[in-house]
């Protein structure tokens, strides 16, 4: 299987080089090497050319012949749960919904921590 922080360090290597606030919401390696990396972006929304550029990255750094692997990076989406912390940064001050046991919640996301 897939080292899951080798496909961290190398997504995040392309993220630094971009330098437009996008981030890794979440890395995913199944047992049959099904690589899914999400992404956010401060501030917008992360680019289909973001997404290839981090994708093209990670598969140069992987080797096909010694493992094989699909790969897919896309945006986290707006309709997914807040999970990281920067997540939390970007939606401050936003209208955000909270799912509770017993029903849900709508309101101003005021602070985090």
């Amino acid at each position: 299987m897939i080292d899951k922080e080798v496909v961290r360090a190398h997504a995040q290597e392309r993220i630094d080089e971009l330098n437009a606030g996008i981030f890794i919401v979440e890395i995913s390696v199944s047992p049959a090497n099904d690589i899914l990396i999400e992404l956010d972006k401060m501030e917008g929304g992360v680019a289909i050319n973001d997404c290839v550029s981090v994708s093209r990255n990670v598969e140069q750094h992987l080797d096909r012949e010694a493992q094989d692997f699909s790969l897919s990076v896309s945006s986290a989406g707006m309709d997914r749960p807040l999970r990281v912390k920067e997540q939390f940064i970007k939606n401050t001050g936003r209208l955000v919904k909270a799912i509770l046991s017993h029903g849900s919640v709508e309101g101003i996301l005021v602070s985090h921590d």
